[in-house]
């Protein structure tokens, strides 16, 4: 277990000005009905903003499993600010086979840092939105949005119950620089710790992810919105 949380803290995962609806999909195409619109060429730019300049907050947003896979700038630079919005752009490459299953590969890169992009596989179907994970010789497929989205739901990673997500709203606005949306919002608590951590993320149907937030205990470590986003 503690080898997995180390993992947890090591890494990071890795979409108008109208209301997206989170149900129905209107007349989008197929590659964008969907809670993460996963198509080649697909591209989502947000701010990054550190709220914290603690050592551990700054090793937190490397987390394989809230939304993003990528390393902060040096911590150095961080600290030169309490609070330092960072450019994050996030594009779906193409897709991959992983251990005999179809991926999407995605690229997480900061535009401020020299840090080299962090590439992560997700894949998609009726029941819902995964990230692959792995760990030594451990792998597994980690749901981060399970569907039909309902208002409840809860579930695990496979093979640590220490980490646990929950569906907590289904429609709820959210304002960030790109616009307001309706959105299905997700919890992830992490308590194998003594002091837990958490992400709340935001999706939106049609759109993919719009906000997400890092929490170290009750503290607001980071939090990233949208300001532009490209789909196929």
């Amino acid at each position: 277990m503690r080898a997995t949380r180390s993992y947890l803290a090591a890494l990071a995962v890795c979409a108008a000005a109208v209301i997206a609806g989170c149900g129905g999909g209107g007349g989008l195409p197929a590659s964008q009905r969907s809670y993460f619109p996963l198509a080649e060429g697909n591209t989502w730019s947000y701010d990054l903003t550190v709220h914290t300049e603690q050592t551990t907050a700054i090793k937190r947003l490397a987390r394989p499993l809230g939304f993003f896979r990528v390393l902060p700038p040096a911590a150095g630079h961080l600290k030169m600010a309490a609070a330092h919005a960072v450019d994050l752009i996030s594009t779906v490459l193409g897709s991959a086979i992983v251990e005999g299953r179809d991926y999407w590969e995605t690229e997480a890169r900061l535009v401020s840092s020299s840090e080299d992009p962090a590439y992560v596989y997700w894949r998609s179907d009726d029941e819902g939105i995964y990230r692959y994970y792995q760990v030594g010789e451990e792998s597994a497929d980690v749901p981060v949005l399970r569907l039909p989205p309902t208002v409840g739901d809860t579930w695990t990673v496979p093979g640590n119950e220490d980490v646990v997500f929950t569906t907590e709203a289904i429609s709820e606005r959210v304002t960030v620089p790109r616009g307001t949306f309706s959105c299905v919002r997700v919890r992830q608590v992490d308590s194998s710790a003594d002091t837990p951590y958490t992400i709340v993320t935001w999706f939106a149907y049609g759109v993919g992810l719009v906000q997400d937030k890092t929490f170290e205990g009750d503290t607001l470590t980071s939090d990233t919105k949208l300001v532009s986003y490209e789909l196929h």
